[in-house]
């Protein structure tokens, strides 16, 4: 007897399904930033990522699941951008402001600023949304933390609060930045908020002149 032979579909290769996905994602949250999560639904989802209900269906059990894993894509990728300040040849001055830099100095940063509000209010209802936030909140205050400590122990900061202090208010500084960059305050269209947020952390931290020197030599020979 003859073995049947099942047709179909060919299955989808991993690189292309994860391509798929995370188109699916980047349009939740375009539409995110433009309607805010309340107000995005999964046939809109569909429309914009030009696939159907069911596919979505397939990649995410519910509209809330979906908003979930667009917020964590958004949230990490902005960490890693963070982090690519982190280099063992800079002083942990010139990595904090190359973080800095490397946060609001985004061609995308209005649209970012407005998802981070938008998940942060989304979390103050959604447990696992909430989870979320503190995980992103613990990746942003490790690496600050690190550079911190890398900068007492070398002699470039004398803070004039203890680090935790420290590492709480430039976090809260960034977010502030973040709020007020989604709201379009006018005193931040007129100026960098990176070259703000430098000028208070080096308050904060009591740079030394011997580091601004240092990080300016650095500068200099990068240019």
């Amino acid at each position: 007897m003859s073995e049947t032979r099942r047709v179909g579909r060919p299955a989808l290769d991993d690189a292309l399904l994860r391509s798929r996905k995370k188109r699916i994602l980047d349009k939740t949250l375009e539409l995110v930033a433009e309607r805010g999560a309340a107000h995005v639904r999964l046939r809109d989802v569909a429309a914009r990522a030009d696939v159907s209900v069911g596919t979505l269906q397939h990649y995410f059990e519910s509209r809330d699941q979906l908003i979930r894993e667009a917020f964590t894509q958004h949230a990490y990728g902005v960490v890693e951008r963070l982090l690519r300040a982190r280099s063992a040849s800079s002083s942990p001055w010139q990595t904090l402001q190359e973080m800095f830099d490397n946060v609001f100095e985004a061609p995308d940063l209005r649209a970012r600023c407005l998802l981070w509000v938008e998940f942060v209010g989304a979390s103050r209802l959604d447990e696992q949304m909430r989870e979320l936030a503190a995980q992103v909140w613990a990746a942003w205050r490790g690496p600050i933390r690190a550079t911190v400590e890398r900068g007492i122990a070398d002699g470039s900061f004398a803070p004039v609060v203890d680090i935790d202090s420290v590492v709480t208010t430039l976090l809260a500084l960034i977010d502030g930045g973040e709020i007020a960059v989604a709201l379009q305050v006018e005193e931040v269209r007129d100026r960098g908020i990176a070259t703000e947020l430098k000028a208070a952390a080096r308050a904060l931290l009591g740079v030394t002149e011997a580091a601004l020197h240092q990080a300016e030599d650095g500068q200099t020979a990068r240019a």
